[in-house]
This record gives C-alpha cells, sequence and structure tokens, in this order.
C-alpha cells in the first residue's frame, strides 16, 4: 500500500520541516534578498529558479538523466549568500526534490532516497524557516513514507509530516502549499475512506487561494495545478462526475500545457 501510495504521489508530480529553534514566521530573507539584488543591480543565481527548476526537471525524464538538474543544484550552492542563507536553501532543496522524483521515475530508488535525505538534512539545518521550507520539508518526508518498508520508522516519519504541514499553516494560513500537503496526507491515507474527511475542503483551499502569499520573484508559486488535479480525481471517486467534469473545463483553460490534467480527459467522453 505504501509503494503504491507514493507511485501515485510521484506519477502526479511527474506529469506535471525540522526542530523548532530556529522557527522564522517571515518572508523577510526573500524580501531583503531581492531588495539586495535590485539595489546592487546584481544578476542573481535564482533568477527565474522556479521556471528554470520546472524545465529542468522534464528534460531529465526525457534524456533518463538528472544532470541538467545537478546544474542548477551546484550553482545555487556555489553562489550562497550567508546572509540571505534561508532563501538558497530553499531552492537548492526543491531542486534536490525534484532530482529524487527524477530518480524514482528511473527506477533508481536508491538515488532517490539519497536525495531525499540530502533535502531533508538540508531545510532541517536552515536556521530561518518559514512556511514554504516546512512544506517542502513535509512532502519529502512524504516520500520517504511511501518508500519504506520499516513500519516503526514511517510512523514517526509520518508525525513528522504532519508536524511540518501543521507548523507550515501556523506560520502562513494563506499558503496553498501547506493545505495540499495537509490534503495529501490524508488522501493517500488508507483509512480516508472509513471516517470524516478533510481532503475536499482543504484542496478547495488550495486553488482558492493565491499562488504565492507575496509579490517577490523568489516566494515559490508551484501547487495549486496539483490541487485541481487532485481535486478532480476526489470527484471522480466520490461519483460527483458533474462537480469533477466543471472542474476538468477550468483547469484545461488554467493550465491547458499540463500533462497530468490533459490525461484526465478519457474520464470525460
Amino acid at each position: 500500500m505504501k509503494a503504491r501510495s507514493l507511485i501515485c504521489i510521484v506519477t502526479g508530480v511527474i506529469f506535471l520541516f525540522a526542530c523548532n529553534r530556529g522557527n522564522y514566521n517571515s518572508y523577510d530573507d526573500f524580501i531583503n534578498y531581492e531588495k539586495h539584488i535590485n539595489e546592487l543591480k546584481q544578476i542573481s543565481p535564482l533568477l527565474n529558479i522556479e521556471e528554470k527548476i520546472t524545465y529542468a526537471f522534464v528534460f531529465s525524464i526525457q534524456i533518463h538523466n538528472t544532470d541538467s538538474l545537478s546544474e542548477i543544484r551546484r550553482n545555487i550552492h556555489l553562489n550562497l549568500i550567508p546572509k540571505y542563507e534561508s532563501v538558497f536553501d530553499y531552492w537548492e532543496a526543491y531542486c534536490i526534490y525534484n532530482i529524487a522524483i527524477a530518480y524514482f521515475s528511473l527506477n533508481q530508488f536508491d538515488d532517490m532516497q539519497k536525495s531525499i535525505n540530502e533535502g531533508v538534512a538540508l531545510l532541517e539545518k536552515t536556521k530561518r524557516k518559514n512556511s514554504e521550507h516546512y512544506v517542502l520539508l513535509a512532502q519529502m518526508l512524504g516520500m520517504k513514507i511511501g518508500y519504506s518498508n520499516d513500519n516503526n520508522s514511517s510512523v514517526l516519519v509520518n508525525t513528522q509530516y504532519k508536524k511540518y504541514t501543521e507548523k507550515s499553516i501556523e506560520l502562513d494560513t494563506t499558503n496553498p502549499r501547506a493545505y495540499l500537503s495537509l490534503a495529501l496526507s490524508e488522501f493517500f491515507s488508507p483509512n480516508h475512506k472509513s471516517g470524516k474527511s478533510n481532503i475536499e475542503v482543504n484542496l478547495l483551499k488550495v486553488i482558492s487561494l493565491k499562488d504565492k502569499t507575496i509579490d517577490n520573484q523568489f516566494v515559490p508559486s508551484w501547487g495549486k495545478n496539483w490541487g485541481y488535479y487532485y481535486l478532480i480525481i476526489y470527484y471522480l471517486n466520490k461519483d460527483k462526475s458533474e462537480k469533477a467534469r466543471l472542474l476538468y473545463n477550468k483547469a484545461q483553460l488554467l493550465y491547458p500545457n499540463d500533462l497530468r490534467i490533459q490525461r484526465l480527459s478519457a474520464n470525460f467522453k
């Protein structure tokens, strides 16, 4: 069941946080780094970083190696500005997260586990964490849960997953990625069908919130298309076909190039 859950999570992605000390309830590092770049008229190694990682991920899948993602990671690491470590750590960890997903798709499971461990370790040492750091940490732990064969370890990691997701929401109640993490933890739980579910409520929050909390080029925006995808799946599983169709039509308009959403078309013919 764990392996199946991980396959569902990672396949959805393909087609397309740490101890209490150091909690940082602010996006100030992201804001100040942008000011720093603008004032000094510098070219940031993080310029368009989310888009670069997305393209490199797709390229990695196409050519069956992760060199392009690894090169981006090296560039981020080598250009680290200590004063803005939390910003650089986030994007290096996000790159590692994509490397881990790519390894999974290439059936390189040992490399996937190594990448997950590296990403988790990087974020756990980050001193000034905000909501985005915690939700990314939770997502990587989610992959770890799905692949682990150790039940005791899985229980511990699942507890951490929930803790980091809740911390992410506590720090920023308007972060759509935090509610996505909360929804997916329940979506892939084998027990969610046996009782009251908050999956729909949380996925509706994901798609209703803005992509990012503040208008800053270094703050991430990923995740809302995932919210549409999983909410459509949720409605289909609940035999709410009309709701699923309406949401699918909207998602098609918003994300015409999203392969995951395109592959849902067979459900609406």
